[in-house]
């Protein structure tokens, strides 16, 4: 489960309406410009979670319960406080935070960081929204590993035994060659533990079925500005996926000077990858995971889908998985 993105003030967002559906694809628009009740009130809400899981486990009411089972006495994971569960808690900038100074850019997403990082079990830096201006400028190699560095700083001092993963989220409209190279460069050089492939795009794809005419509502919704999301987004994604996987699995920039870097770099941590755009069904799950992914995630497929969505899901999958 992700939760967020949340940012270091609050901010409400765009004006509504902000998300608009697209029924016969299945897909949405949506511009919500990250709302957000800021870093602070996240922080409470999770940090509520535990001290009523403490309580709930017989830890008691104390701040020294609240630290036992982050620490793992409970024999839970800190953030999904369920077994064999995760919780990633996602951050961004705030919009009014300047473009340019990425010193300040930098205290935005560590401030968020210092505050919910002790309740997460994976971060994940959203430098991708296409609805904050200016935010995907950051995903440039330099600006994103300064931003990286600074929060894989801040997540090593979570007062934790075990320390949460951080993902950065990218989008998947920036997709040249140098784009990518640029992005696997800053995973690498900042210690971040993986990528999230991607985010929604700023393009409109072509109805589906080939040749199908739009209801003219929908022709209308689909000028609206945003991100758009839905099945229509599979094919790219998963190509982006082994596009990734192919490159961060090269290693650090330095491990291409020689063989024996390369060596060395084999025997580095795998970076993550997690595929989300247009995910529906445990065969596109699969074909995710295929192209390199370790997670196959749903955000757009579950407002269609509704309750029972990720079950159904991972049956599926589980009956891929059997087939020779």
């Amino acid at each position: 489960m992700e939760v967020g993105g949340t940012t270091p003030l609050p901010q409400e967002g765009n004006p509504k309406p902000r998300v608009f559906r697209l029924p016969s694809q299945h897909a949405m628009i949506n511009r919500y410009g990250l709302n957000s009740k800021g870093a602070d009130h996240m922080a409470k809400v999770l940090k509520q979670r535990v001290a009523d899981f403490a309580y709930a486990a017989g830890f008691g009411m104390h701040e020294e319960s609240e630290q036992r089972v982050l620490d793992g006495e409970a024999n839970v994971p800190p953030g999904s406080l369920v077994p064999g569960k995760l919780l990633a808690v996602q951050v961004a900038k705030n919009k009014l935070t300047p473009d340019g100074d990425i010193e300040a850019i930098k205290r935005d997403y560590v401030y968020c960081v210092d505050r919910v990082a002790r309740y997460a079990d994976i971060l994940i830096v959203n430098v991708s929204s296409p609805n904050t201006p200016g935010l995907r400028d950051l995903q440039a190699a330099a600006p994103l590993t300064a931003i990286l560095t600074a929060v894989v700083a801040s997540a090593k001092n979570v007062e934790r035994k075990t320390k949460p993963y951080v993902m950065v989220k990218v989008s998947p409209d920036e997709d040249s060659n140098e784009q990518i190279s640029g992005i696997c460069e800053a995973v690498w050089n900042s210690g971040v533990d993986g990528v999230i492939v991607g985010n929604t795009t700023n393009r409109r794809p072509n109805p589906v079925p080939k040749g199908f005419v739009l209801p003219e509502e929908e022709q209308k919704t689909l000028k609206e500005t945003g991100g758009y999301s839905g099945p229509q987004l599979f094919d790219r994604s998963v190509a982006l996926v082994a596009r990734y996987r192919a490159l961060l699995d090269q290693g650090p920039p330095s491990a291409v000077d020689s063989d024996k870097s390369v060596e060395k770099a084999s025997e580095l941590p795998r970076k993550v990858i997690f595929a989300s755009g247009g995910i529906t069904t445990g065969k596109e799950a699969r074909e995710a995971l295929k192209a390199g992914a370790s997670v196959a995630m749903m955000y757009t497929g579950v407002v269609y889908g509704g309750i029972g969505t990720v079950t159904r899901v991972k049956q599926e999958l589980r009956e891929e998985l059997q087939k020779k």
